[in-house]
């Protein structure tokens, strides 16, 4: 299988093969215009940037919940629904099915994940993704086949 290569900024020389993973929080910092959340912002956008990326439709219903969510982003429904259409449009998605939570399993029976994030790790598996994008789970934690990675600097 042949390795592609981040091409630039915070990412050059990440190599990565099958694409990349994008958890619902990577969304939401990439919609955000708080100032808090500045950095992170700009991580995320120029993280979504990247060719090869996949979500699944679980991400894009954990977005439009706390994206629309009054005390989180308090967006429309409207414009929740137009960002996830953008989405759609240039990301592979996948489905949520049977053997989605099958997987799952592997990592939410032994209490390891919570479910959410078991489904999450199951998706980018079964999407052939090497690289999860997230900053719910442990940086450099391998669950199956793919590797986490979270994307933001560590507060000291």
């Amino acid at each position: 299988m042949r390795k592609k290569r981040a091409r630039s900024g915070r990412f050059q020389g990440m190599t990565r093969m099958q694409g990349a993973f994008i958890d619902s929080n990577i969304l939401l910092y990439a919609i955000s215009g708080r100032e808090e959340e500045k950095e992170k912002a700009l991580i995320a956008r120029e993280l979504l940037l990247k060719a090869d990326s996949h979500i699944s439709i679980q991400v894009l219903n954990e977005f439009t919940v706390n994206a629309t969510s009054a005390r989180k982003h308090g967006l429309s429904r409207e414009v929740a629904s137009r960002h996830c259409s953008v989405w759609k449009s240039v990301f592979t998605v996948h489905p949520v099915n049977g053997a989605t939570y099958d997987l799952a399993m592997v990592w939410f029976l032994p209490s390891r994940l919570s479910l959410w994030d078991s489904m999450i790790v199951a998706s980018a598996n079964l999407a052939e993704c090497d690289t999860l994008f997230t900053e719910d789970l442990n940086n450099g934690e391998v669950f199956g086949n793919v590797r986490v990675v979270n994307p933001f600097p560590l507060k000291e």
